[in-house]
């Protein structure tokens, strides 16, 4: 089974197993993309946003922040 995707087809082999069709420059492309994103400036306005709230809600968007970064600097590209 197929199922249509941004960035190329996802061809299913099993329920487990997904092959993905994903050129290096797409690849690039995103992770330039979203490192261009997640700046400092965005990070803050994000982080502001739960000024208002619980401490465990300030937590969770730190911890979402850090967690992005970390994906989007380990993306691999070849």
């Amino acid at each position: 089974m197929e199922i249509p995707y941004y960035f190329g087809k996802v061809t299913l082999a099993s329920a487990s197993e997904a092959t993905w069709k994903v050129s290096t420059d797409a690849i690039s492309n995103l992770k330039q993309g979203l490192v261009s994103l997640f700046n400092d400036s965005f990070s803050k306005q994000l982080q502001e946003t739960a000024q208002d709230r619980t401490e465990l809600d300030k937590g969770f968007v730190e911890i979402l922040l850090r967690k992005i970064k970390r994906l989007v600097q380990f993306v691999p590209v070849k």
